[in-house]
């Protein structure tokens, strides 16, 4: 989130019990995953229900800590962030507290003294509430931007102001991709290279040309739009499209802190710089064997599962090795937060980009009847992926058909369009309603 994101952050910010119930799993979770180090004969079953009731316990805090947060309503965004910080802190504080002594009263060896568990359990609520409120607050504080656009858009009769900047970076980049992905099957000019840029326009289609609308929809103007929430986690995890540096480093934070609390500083290092090195790997892996279109929920998908399992597992081999305990039950059970992190970030890049194009489109739109409604969604599905699509289609029929003759007009049809200036032809589009329908008639 960069820093004009977070202080739209902060002014929208209301705390959220689902935001809590995100964080549920974690907390649930770290209860067992700290005990099973120093306590190995401990049933790790029994242990995960009195996670769940330390979870239970620490709800009423928070949900105390959240009316007193909405009902204080400040205008000031540095005291609605100190607020936030002081108050989770001590959320996290508490629930230390609690957790300790939990530990006390089922006689078990306590895995840090008292002093850590408060640090560690403060931090670790506090990164993970902050992230799951962000994750919450996205929608709505959009649903606030998008009240507040459409209400000057209801309210006046405007020109649309036109941000050419905007459409052109737009299609720009789309067209980059588009040409950099066919282009080198163009030199090739063999019926095996057909069915392969047939292919690979219809992955540019699904990746970078059906966008948003799939996702968010408006059925009037006048009503909000409805979010498919399901689509927008498949299409998060298939594009996969996160801060890496923001990624790396929460991950390597979280490591090292409950490493600490657990650990000497020796095997606290090494088992973070382990377990980082061999998921930076597969990051690197998985960027150079990416593969996109209609395969890339299931190749992700398998990605993130051998994410959460492979770099925990190699970790324990290799401190095994070295001599050190492992723990493998506490190993499994903290391996879906590499990737779950993954996702997270996944969701609010690729919610927050939906969000913004969403409200600039409805900032740029004219409300009067007249030829200058101006909609780059509509000429991506109306007019370039439509094209797309017929040159695939004559690909693949050449590619199955054998037909060489044919082969050189369809190539001669790709090579021009990737060629062609969609930021022209997309100004040629709006021009009227006239030219529109010339489109649909050719």
């Amino acid at each position: 989130m960069n820093k004009n994101g977070f202080k739209s952050w902060i002014d929208d910010l209301n705390l959220s019990s689902a935001a809590f119930l995100l964080f549920s799993p974690i907390s649930i979770l770290a209860f067992p995953v700290s005990l099973l180090v120093v306590n190995k004969n401990s049933s790790a079953i029994t242990l995960t229900l009195y996670g769940i009731l330390l979870t239970a316990i620490t709800y009423p805090i928070y949900l105390t800590f959240q009316n007193l947060f909405n009902y204080l309503n400040l205008n000031n965004r540095t005291a609605k962030a100190v607020l936030l910080l002081l108050g989770i802190s001590a959320v996290g504080i508490l629930r230390g507290f609690i957790f300790f002594k939990l530990v006390e009263y089922l006689k078990l060896e306590q895995p840090s003294p008292f002093s850590e568990r408060i640090i560690n359990s403060s931090i670790t609520t506090l990164f993970w509430l902050i992230l799951a409120n962000a994750v919450i607050n996205i929608s709505r504080s959009f649903k606030l931007k998008y009240d507040r656009a459409l209400n000057r858009l209801l309210s006046l009769e405007f020109k649309p102001k036109a941000d050419q900047d905007f459409y052109a970076d737009n299609l720009t980049s789309i067209q980059s991709k588009l040409k950099k992905s066919v282009e080198k099957y163009l030199d090739q000019k063999d019926l095996s290279s057909a069915q392969g840029m047939a292919n690979s326009i219809k992955s540019q289609i699904n990746d970078e040309i059906r966008p948003l609308s799939q996702r968010i929809w408006i059925e009037k103007l006048d009503e909000f739009p409805a979010v498919d929430r399901k689509l927008l986690l498949s299409d998060s995890v298939s594009k996969l499209d996160y801060s890496q540096t923001t990624y790396l480093i929460s991950l390597l934070s979280l490591s090292l802190l409950n490493n600490l609390f657990l650990r000497g500083v020796a095997e606290s290092l090494l088992r973070t710089v382990s377990t980082l090195v061999i998921v930076i790997l597969m990051i690197l892996l998985k960027r150079r064997f990416a593969i996109q279109g209609t395969s890339a929920l299931t190749s992700n998908t398998a990605f993130l599962v051998t994410l959460g399992l492979v770099p925990i597992l190699i970790s324990e081999i290799f401190l095994a090795f070295l001599g050190y305990s492992p723990h493998w039950i506490a190993s499994l059970l903290i391996s879906p937060i590499p990737p779950v992190l993954m996702i997270v970030l996944s969701v609010l890049k690729l919610s927050t980009n939906d969000q913004q194009l969403m409200i600039k489109t409805l900032s740029n739109y004219s409300h009067s009847t007249d030829s200058n409604k101006k909609d780059l969604a509509a000429y991506l599905h109306n007019t370039l992926q439509s094209e797309l699509l017929a040159l695939s289609s004559q690909l693949e029929e050449v590619a199955v058909a054998g037909d060489k003759e044919r082969l050189p007009a369809v190539l001669e049809r790709v090579s021009a369009l990737i060629n062609r200036s969609l930021v022209d032809d997309f100004a040629k589009y709006s021009e009227s309603p006239l030219m529109r329908i010339e489109s649909l008639v050719k």
